[in-house]
Formats: C-alpha cells, sequence, structure tokens
C-alpha cells in the first residue's frame, strides 16, 4: 500500500506485484488536508491527518483531526477522531494491547497520544509544552514515537 496526498485529496495505490497499482481515492470535505500516518490492523487499514478550512480568516484556521477506515482498502469512510482541534501526525497498531495508537498535536499544539478506536479514545500527554510527534513505530509491546519539542 502506498499513501499519497496531493492537491488537498488522498488515494491509496494498491498492488500485489508491485508492478500494477491500483489507484483508491479518500473522499474528504472541502478543507486543505494533511494525511499523514496509516496502518494496517486485523480488521482493515487507518488513515489519520487534518484539515484547515480554506479562506477564514488567519487566526482562525484551526486544525480539526480527521481520521478514516477502511474494511479493504477500497472503501473508505469517516471515523471519528480522538479530538476535535489538533493534528494527527501517525497511527500504529498496537497488537499486543489490540488497540491503535495515534500521535499528533491537541487543539493548543502540544503532542499527545491516544489509545482506542472510535468507539473511545484514552489520551496521554507527551510534553506539557508545545512541540510535534511526527513518527511512531512500535514492536513487542513497545511504542516509540519522534519529533520536537520547544524548551
Amino acid at each position: 500500500f502506498s499513501i499519497t496526498s496531493l492537491g488537498g485529496g488522498a488515494s491509496i495505490f494498491i498492488t500485489s506485484d508491485l508492478a500494477t497499482w491500483t489507484e483508491h481515492p479518500i473522499e474528504a470535505s472541502g478543507g486543505l488536508h494533511s494525511f499523514g500516518g496509516f496502518v494496517s490492523t486485523p480488521n482493515g487499514m487507518v488513515v489519520v491527518g487534518y484539515e484547515i478550512q480554506p479562506y477564514s480568516d488567519i487566526e482562525d484556521r484551526r486544525p480539526e483531526q480527521r481520521a478514516w477506515r477502511s474494511p479493504d482498502g477500497h472503501t473508505w469512510l469517516p471515523m471519528t477522531p480522538p479530538d476535535d482541534e489538533g493534528e494527527l501526525s501517525d497511527v500504529a497498531w498496537d497488537p499486543a494491547r489490540e488497540r491503535l495508537v495515534i500521535v499528533g498535536t491537541d487543539g493548543a499544539g502540544r503532542p499527545r497520544a491516544w489509545l482506542g478506536d472510535d468507539a473511545g479514545w484514552g489520551s496521554s500527554a507527551l510534553a506539557d509544552d508545545l512541540g510535534r510527534i511526527t513518527e511512531l513505530a512500535g514492536t513487542d509491546g513497545l511504542l516509540a514515537a519522534d519529533g520536537h519539542v520547544q524548551t
């Protein structure tokens, strides 16, 4: 699988032989989108990112978290993100606890991790200062996130 977010939209590209790729667009609303992480789970796939409404005053341009779920990579439906405001940067599947882990920022710009799914999210602060976490990885029950925090 591969994801791209060119021109505010996103597509998932699927191949079984690395020679022929099939594009499957993700329907998104009319804002400016940034798509970040993508993960496969036992129940399908999840893509996370954020949206900024175009044509709004600069002080009103607050990112809004967005997430989509697909059972097969072909059909994508919006899912409930952890928070309304902020950015989602990456997502991983935690097989030890059978849950999604998402990293990004809250509405105030502080790095956070969210655990769970669209039925309910738990939250964990990664830092009290402003910052941005951009990558997430996990193995053997351990998770690691990297990015930067203002000091």
